[in-house]
């Protein structure tokens, strides 16, 4: 009988509602169109723009190991501080993807995991900021000296003149002047049968010229400087400051999600932001939720509730 009467509460229940509906013609679209409460526009549009930029800056790396002036650098796709780096991209990635679908099913756990991912990155980024400094600083003070051995060392594996027509091309197309250590390579004695003189001539004099032209090793860095500067801002300018933003503007809901990780035997204390299983039973209450959102709270009203509200 009482469960009889149960399911007689429950049906009338649902006869107020749809008859509520019915008499309010406007509810039924008020219902639908309910904006998102703000911590789900927050974590929806900057974990898409995430994976937007991150696309990006993994299209702009790709390009640059492409391009033929990057075989003059000592900088290779595989290299262990750039696969540390595909390695952080790749886990931005996941908790972007995590954190979208966190929202979207209410998972308490994979919200806790985008946290801690994104909090840790950030100080991953630094460490691989000071890595390409300490990198970009020690080419710059021993790139001339490693030009110079690489070119030898290509003349003892292909011993052409093919490399100084290169050079040449190089240097008219960047108007720049070849360094002194080239210029003594091809007009080697052993290059003198066939390298043509003239081309000598236009090694030797290029430095006499005025305006007085700068080095072509020079022409080659100012060139990688551009080409990762561009990748640097994107990086450093775009993609870390988006993450550093999640954590500022929701720094509540991450204090509250390490204070649920510390006081683990005392869960009960720590109501996390996020709805449990029964979505239907928790109320959504932390800082990034907009309590003055009407059409959100009409959601989760009873249908008394709903009677008093349009009456």
């Amino acid at each position: 009988m009482n469960i009889c009467k149960e399911i007689e509460s429950t049906n009338k229940d649902l006869s107020t509602n749809n008859s509520l509906l019915s008499t309010h013609p406007n509810l039924r679209h008020r219902l639908r169109l309910a904006p998102l409460p703000t911590y789900k526009v927050w974590l929806y549009s900057t974990n898409i723009l995430l994976i937007l930029l991150q696309t990006i800056y993994l299209y702009f790396l790709c390009r640059l190991f492409q391009q033929k002036n990057i075989k003059n650098f000592p900088l290779y796709w595989d290299e262990k501080s750039l696969l540390g780096n595909y390695i952080i991209v790749g886990i931005q990635y996941f908790s972007s993807f995590c954190g979208i679908l966190g929202v979207y099913i209410y998972s308490r756990h994979l919200l806790r995991l985008f946290w801690f991912v994104i909090t840790s990155l950030l100080s991953l980024d630094i460490f691989f900021a000071i890595i390409i400094a300490i990198k970009f600083a020690t080419l710059h003070a021993t790139f001339k000296d490693y030009l110079s051995n690489d070119i030898k060392d290509r003349f003892k594996n292909n011993g052409t003149t093919e490399i100084c027509y290169d050079w040449k091309e190089f240097q008219e197309q960047n108007f720049c002047c070849l360094d002194r250590p080239i210029i003594d390579i091809c007009l080697n004695m052993s290059f003198k049968n066939n390298f043509n003189e003239t081309l000598g001539n236009i090694y030797i004099n290029c430095n006499k010229e005025i305006p007085k032209k700068e080095l072509c090793h020079y022409t080659l860095l100012r060139w990688i400087h551009r080409e990762i500067d561009f990748l640097v801002i994107i990086y450093y300018f775009m993609i870390y400051p988006v993450k550093f933003i999640i954590v500022i503007a929701l720094r509540d809901d991450i204090s509250e999600l390490f204070s649920e990780i510390i006081f683990t035997k005392n869960r009960h204390l720590y109501t996390h932001w996020v709805l449990d299983e029964d979505i239907t039973s928790v109320s959504l209450s932390n800082s990034s939720y907009d309590q003055s959102t009407e059409e959100n709270g009409i959601i989760y009203t009873s249908g008394e509730n709903l009677k008093d509200t349009f009456q």
